[in-house]
């Protein structure tokens, strides 16, 4: 499945040489519909997950990130829809986006403390577009 392999190509993008202290809680935020298999019990190791979001709606995820290490989130879509990514701060601070013409997305930034980002998975198109959202 080319999904799979364009996510296992990422992987030196997304996985640290070294442990980055980060703890990847993700849980969808009020509202969403989305369910992310990762919580509490995954501290200090990445995160992945399959996801679909509908034809002109948005996921969100919220994701702690410990302060001073690099962050990364990185989405890959089914290819049927654009896939934009936004990254805000606790604060609601854009952080990091990527919104180029594709399903393909990656966001990288360094938290200045440890906090809770809000992550969000916005699709521009007409159908629902079946993603992964990895995270380091």
């Amino acid at each position: 499945m080319m999904l799979l392999t364009n996510l296992a190509a990422a992987a030196s993008l997304l996985l640290p040489t070294v442990p980055e202290a980060i703890a990847p809680q993700l849980a969808p935020a009020n509202g969403a519909n989305s369910v992310l298999q990762f919580g509490v019990d995954r501290v200090g190791g990445p995160g992945h997950s399959s996801d679909r979001v509908e034809a002109n709606s948005t996921d969100f995820f919220n994701i702690t990130f410990k302060g001073g290490e690099l962050a990364r989130v990185f989405v890959e879509g089914d290819g049927d829809t654009d896939l934009d990514l936004y990254v805000y701060d606790s604060e609601g601070n854009l952080m990091d986006s990527d919104v180029h013409t594709s399903d393909v997305c990656l966001a990288r930034w360094t938290p200045s403390r440890t906090q809770t980002f809000r992550i969000e998975v916005r699709n521009l198109g007409s159908v629902w577009n079946a993603y992964e959202i990895t995270t380091n």
